[in-house]
């Protein structure tokens, strides 16, 4: 993600500065007040900071897949290197993937007055027995929820380890 900070006399100024220079694709991040110095306090109005960003082209996304596809080689090193069949499986598995995501950490998910995670898919029951019976730990961070005073966990049948 490219980013830029802006400083202008208003809130609509500063985003249209950012709209102006990165386009409408841009992410506002941040946003602040800086005060007046000195004497100007008495009749300057307060400026405003902005810090935006924009995720990069789609040229750079598929340089930063072919890097990822060279990385899991790398990390790999004891295995051959990848077939070409593995590379076009390990292709349309990033495709799936979505170029932008909203993630939340776990202390986060922990501040939230009430919880509900929908969890479908026989490729979780592992995942869902494991936070469910496992020890609370990092290399399962969602058996932390079980610490939450009002999480609420929906299953499908799939995903149930007791179905």
């Amino acid at each position: 993600m490219k980013t830029s900070s802006f400083i202008a006399d208003s809130t609509a100024e500063a985003l249209a500065q950012v709209r102006d220079q990165l386009g409408p694709q841009a992410v506002v991040m941040k946003m602040w007040h800086l005060p007046a110095a000195g004497l100007g306090k008495l009749w300057q109005k307060r400026r405003v900071g902005v810090l935006a960003g924009v995720v990069e082209s789609a040229a750079n996304q598929q340089d930063l897949r072919e890097d990822l596809l060279a990385k899991i080689s790398e990390l790999n090193r004891q295995l051959p290197p990848l077939s070409e069949q593995d590379r076009d499986t390990l292709e349309s598995l990033l495709a799936a993937v979505p170029e932008q995501a909203v993630t939340l950490t776990i202390p986060r998910l922990l501040r939230a007055e009430r919880l509900f995670c929908v969890v479908p898919g026989a490729h979780k029951r592992i995942a869902v027995a494991s936070a469910l019976r496992g020890p609370i730990a990092t290399d399962c961070p969602a058996s932390v929820l079980r610490r939450h005073g009002d999480c609420t966990l929906y299953l499908d049948a799939e995903s149930d380890p007791d179905a």
